[in-house]
């Protein structure tokens, strides 16, 4: 009788099925149904925290969070909601590109890595809605002049890999004057405010933006660029 007790209708008369606790006259509450002249009682002492491992989880997570997340990724998504979900991405992307590195060899990471990052992309754009992205003319004015803070971003992104990043990580060989700072400091705000402005006018480009947005900062400075493994011949990409 796993998970279930039966307790005859006489009062107080318990199964010997039913566990040791229940037994001596005590019934648990009652949420019944008659068969055959018995009370079949779910036992829930059977379930108790810890007994399985699926009850190990709580209950407000497993019935009240995560019916919502399917819920979420089953219906499309509103431009605020992909922003932040590109960003997301971005975030963890370096995560992926380092287990890239310790299963395949170095130089064929990035012909996997991007693709890989580029699916991700369009897997956000597939599941947005579409029709709310703005087209008019002031939309593609100030997508030109997102774009190009984003390029001053990437010059600025470029100039540090090439000045603070070894094999060790970024800025790993101290003191540095205090103007490298300001300047990475103006590249991240440059790259940041470019995609945050993209998703103001609400143009197609800011997921893109936002989830390279997301990638650079934290490869940069979460993950020391991974020592410098995107520079080959002396020449490193803007990362």
């Amino acid at each position: 009788m796993n998970g279930w007790a039966i307790f005859s209708r006489g009062e107080n008369a318990v199964d010997r099925v039913s566990p040791p606790e229940y037994r001596g006259g005590c019934e648990p509450d009652r949420r019944t149904n008659h068969l055959a002249g018995f009370d079949v009682v779910p036992d829930y002492t059977l379930m108790k925290s810890g007994t399985y491992f699926w009850t190990q989880v709580p209950h407000w997570l497993l019935f009240s969070v995560v019916p919502r997340v399917i819920a979420f990724f089953r219906r499309h998504w509103s431009v605020g909601e992909a922003f932040f979900l590109a960003v997301a991405v971005g975030l963890i992307s370096p995560v992926f590109n380092k287990h890239f590195f310790g299963w395949l060899p170095w130089r064929v990471v990035p012909f996997v890595f991007f693709p890989f990052l580029a699916g991700l992309v369009a897997l956000l754009y597939w599941r947005v809605e579409r029709d709310c992205f703005r087209s008019d003319l002031r939309a593609m004015l100030g997508t030109s002049g997102a774009g190009f803070l984003w390029v001053i971003g990437a010059i600025g992104s470029a100039w540090c890999f090439h000045h603070h990043v070894c094999m060790g990580g970024h800025m790993q060989h101290p003191p540095y004057p205090s103007w490298d700072y300001a300047l990475d400091v103006g590249w991240v705000l440059a790259v940041g405010l470019a995609a945050v402005w993209m998703r103001l006018i609400r143009t197609s480009l800011c997921i893109l933006f936002a989830t390279l947005a997301g990638y650079l900062v934290s490869y940069r400075f979460l993950f020391g660029s991974l020592g410098g493994m995107y520079g080959w011949e002396g020449c490193a990409l803007p990362l």
